[in-house]
């Protein structure tokens, strides 16, 4: 049963990396399939079971490549039978709306569209994750919307640790991104008044006797302890829990379905004490089990019925079930065989943070209890930190952020909060649906009790800022830590000091990597992709980082410095940046520079001498640069030339004596050579700076040159090009813009002068290493130019 689950999940995770044809591996199947019964019906077991093993691997692949098929044919139709700007939809709401710095965030499953004002609706079918911008009226799960939106297929960010936003939507079954405006967006009339509606009703209900009863902190904790609503917790207790290591509990996942069925157990099981006429026949196990599973869904559906909370539930369901099939079941095979028909339920489970994490979290559980000494407290305390050591490398390949006090942490959070957190919300749930009153009183003094609690957390809360591990592990590195704990644990028992050289070998495995010296004697410059804006890292020959701006999306929270650009510059080795510089005051440019300066501390902030800008948000950042006591240096034309080692730097515009009002034209031009290898960084120049450039005509061809203005036409003009003559041009540009960058025009000029092209939207980050003589070109990504 392990190796079956492993071959299956093995297919649909190397399938997910390469997208094949799912007919292909469906043939495959099939014919492996009957290969495996030829050779069992003659004694053949040998290869039979080797066919079977390969069955599954190509099943799993099917199955993966066919769901993701599905969703690529539902965005596919919808974007082109509804090609109107802004289509007007309808569609019912799927969960509860999570609120985003200027609106909310909805899952929609869409219903119908017009795709025409003179048109009628038409029908359709798939699930968005619509953006709506403004305010909005007060919204449930499962109302019917009607709303004007534009939609487009999700973007990834292809770089170095990259986050696949699209693999975590697929996993939702989402398969398109929508953007809506508030002033839009018309709630129509509520879902009938199904069980799962009223439910809902329920679940609303105790929201607002839970804050009528506590303060808005406490309050704002307990509706995502016990009902999964997060949507009232500020930013500053998210980052409290997510730097103490214990996030998880605000998310309705495994370790509330679990808590859940102990408490509903140990009821069960005073109860049937106390009523042993109604199992003598049926052994109590089994009675508790049978009885545990209907409450035990109808919590799901009370919490709104999230995918992650329904994942767990089947979990828990699948182990119950098999207390009834097997007396001595195996708790590892049991544990595979469910994971097993999870991922062929939900062949895009395994994309899943939640779901993975449930999975590992088991499994250290597991392990722990079986190779461990059969003492009662080192069982206890060592399915904890089992399950700590076992989900830590995934957190940290997926968060990128980990603390060690996290261990001491989750020790002490997880049995309060599943012995006596939850049986008092539970208890307070209980008595307020006989008497609001008692039930008041309980929630009151539950509520006291989390106040302190977290007035304990925010105690701790230095010591974790200081012990906080920033790291972008890559998956070779994780493959060799769980194998190292593995064997770690086997071997606990017999061999003590050897358990712990196997943990020190793997805690050697994980920070050596992101400490190495990285002394290479090359120049390396990677170009990021960052969307619509520019990200240029460049590592010099002595192993020092420098930072040439930081992408950005105006109007926006998502944040490309720590996203995107620190999980890259992570796993490339890179630990500080020594100085960073700003081509010009556009936000797609200096947006991500504020979490790099926290997180990599830099000492230099270079910028050029005609930044001029009135946007409140530059404002605000120039600020905090020059409050977080940063060496600011305006940089111009007159700016004496100077040498980092071999690599020498030049400030070829602008022009001291130059009034510039345009904040394009305002930008840093540098250029940047490394023995007989230059490059040329543009910033978003545009025709009037690039005739300042050539009537000075003092501009050595660069190597490489950093195309201005994303690509734009009025950058990159003819006589520019004619002068410098670049061999490579690299162009950061998004996909999906409005202004439909790189221009054809612009293509049209570097082709026609052989140069070779790149850019970020089709090729990912392009790193350009080179001893100073020869250039070597890496891409992550290998789709055409056009």
């Amino acid at each position: 049963m392990i190796l079956l689950t492993l071959c299956l999940l093995s297919g649909e995770a190397l399938e997910l990396a390469l997208f094949h044809r799912p007919s292909v591996f469906l043939a495959l199947f099939f014919a492996s399939l009957a290969c495996t019964i030829l050779f069992s019906r003659r004694k053949r077991k040998s290869i039979a079971r080797c066919f079977l093993f390969f069955s599954f691997f190509v099943f799993g692949a099917f199955l993966s490549t066919k769901k993701l098929e599905i969703l690529q044919d539902q965005a596919s139709s919808l974007l082109h039978h509804h090609v109107r700007a802004r289509p007007l939809c309808e569609g019912f709401l799927r969960d509860d709306p999570a609120p985003r710095a200027q609106g909310v965030s909805l899952e929609v499953m869409l219903v119908r569209c017009q795709p025409a004002r003179d048109k009628p609706f038409e029908k359709v079918s798939a699930y968005v994750r619509l953006f709506v911008k403004g305010e909005t009226e007060e919204l449930w799960q499962g109302d019917a919307l009607r709303f004007e939106a534009t939609f487009q297929k999700p973007q990834d960010f292809f770089n170095p640790a990259a986050f696949s936003y699209r693999f975590h939507l697929a996993s939702r079954d989402i398969s398109l991104s929508g953007f809506a405006e508030g002033s839009s967006l018309v709630r129509l009339y509520q879902r009938e008044q199904s069980f799962f509606q009223r439910m809902v009703a329920l679940r609303h209900q105790f929201l607002r006797r839970i804050n009528s009863s506590m303060s808005p902190d406490a309050a704002s904790i307990v509706n995502a302890l016990l009902l999964g609503s997060r949507g009232d917790i500020d930013d500053e207790h998210q980052k409290l829990f997510s730097l103490l290591g214990i996030a998880h509990i605000l998310s309705i996942s495994g370790l509330h379905v679990v808590s859940i069925v102990v408490i509903l157990s140990w009821i069960l099981s005073l109860i049937l004490n106390r009523c042993a006429f109604v199992y003598l026949s049926i052994p109590r196990r089994y009675m508790i089990a049978l009885l545990s599973l209907p409450m035990l869904w109808v919590y799901v559906l009370f919490v709104g019925a999230p995918i992650s909370a329904i994942r767990a539930a089947c979990m828990i369901t699948f182990f119950l079930i098999s207390t009834f099939f097997f007396r001595r079941h195996d708790s590892l095979v049991t544990l595979a065989g469910t994971v097993l028909v999870m991922c062929i339920l939900w062949p895009l489970a395994l994309m899943d943070i939640s779901f993975q994490l449930s999975i590992v979290s088991v499994l250290g559980i597991i392990l722990t209890s079986r190779f461990l000494p059969k003492k009662k407290w080192m069982q206890v305390t060592g399915s904890t930190v089992g399950a700590y050591l076992f989900s830590a490398p995934l957190i940290l390949l997926t968060f990128h952020e980990l603390t060690p006090l996290g261990l001491i942490t989750n020790i002490i959070v997880i049995p309060l909060f599943g012995f006596v957190l939850m049986p008092l919300f539970l208890a307070a749930s209980l008595l307020s649906i006989f008497s609001h009153t008692y039930g008041c009183i309980v929630w009151k003094y539950s509520g006291f009790l989390l106040e302190e609690l977290l007035i304990v957390f925010q105690a701790l809360l230095p010591a974790a800022e200081e012990t906080t591990f920033f790291a972008a592990p890559t998956l070779f590195q994780l493959a060799l830590c769980y194998l190292l704990l593995i064997v770690a644990l086997m071997n606990f028992k017999r061999a003590y000091r050897g358990s712990l050289f196997i943990m020190f070998v793997l805690l050697c495995s994980f920070v050596w990597p992101m400490y190495r010296p990285q002394i290479t004697k090359r120049l390396e410059v990677t170009f990021f992709d960052v969307g619509h804006g520019d990200a240029v890292l460049l590592r010099f020959p002595d192993g020092t980082s420098w930072m040439i701006d930081a992408g950005g999306f105006p109007s926006s929270s998502f944040d490309t410095g720590k996203r995107i650009l620190a999980p890259a510059l992570w796993q490339l080795g890179v630990r500080r940046l020594e100085t960073i510089i700003l081509s010009h005051a556009h936000f797609d440019h200096y947006g991500g520079f504020s979490s790099l300066r926290q997180l990599f501390h830099p000492e230099f902030f270079f910028l050029s001498s005609a930044t001029s800008s009135q946007e409140p948000e530059w404002k605000v950042f120039f600020q905090e640069m020059k409050e977080h006591q940063l060496e600011v240096r305006f940089l111009d034309a007159n700016t004496p030339r100077w040498k980092k080692g071999e690599v020498e730097f030049t400030v070829s515009y602008p022009h001291a004596d130059l009034r510039i009002d345009d904040i394009n034209d305002q930008s840093l031009v540098l250029f940047l050579r490394y023995r007989d290898v230059s490059f040329l960084f543009t910033g978003d120049i545009e025709t009037f700076s690039e005739k300042q450039i050539v009537q000075q005509a003092d501009l050595d061809s660069p190597t490489v040159l950093k195309v201005a203005h994303h690509g734009s036409k009025t950058s990159s003009t003819e006589e520019f090009l004619n002068m410098i003559s670049p061999r490579y041009a690299v162009i950061s540009v998004g996909k999906h813009h409005r202004f439909r960058l790189p221009h054809e025009k612009v293509l049209h000029r570097f082709e026609k002068r052989g140069v070779a092209l790149y850019r970020t939207d089709r090729q990912g980050a392009i790193t350009m290493s080179t001893d100073g003589k020869e250039i070597s070109i890496t891409t992550l990504r290998d789709l055409p130019t056009k």
